[in-house]
């Protein structure tokens, strides 16, 4: 994500572009990213909790990534074993 925004920024700046947008740079918040967990009724809520608590070998995440084709944001739902649990 970074590279990409890197490589657009400069592009941005090359003095063969014939479009110039005004002082574009990669946001201070292009990747967010907020753990989800299983709640009591089996829904997916937003928490915080210390590594290593995980007891159930799955893990979700909601991640905002901000992109220079979507500056504003896309969201995207991560879900992946977790392979430290026996």
């Amino acid at each position: 994500l970074v590279q990409q925004w890197n490589s657009f920024v400069k592009s941005m700046k090359d003095p063969h572009h014939h479009y110039k947008l005004p002082s574009i740079e990669m946001p201070t918040d292009a990747f967010k990213s907020t753990e989800l967990i299983e709640g009591t009724n089996g829904e997916l809520i937003p928490a915080s909790r210390p590594i290593g608590t995980n007891k159930v070998g799955m893990l979700a995440w909601h991640v905002t990534m901000k992109t220079p084709e979507y500056p504003e944001g896309r969201d995207v739902v991560i879900i992946a074993n977790d392979v430290s649990v026996k």
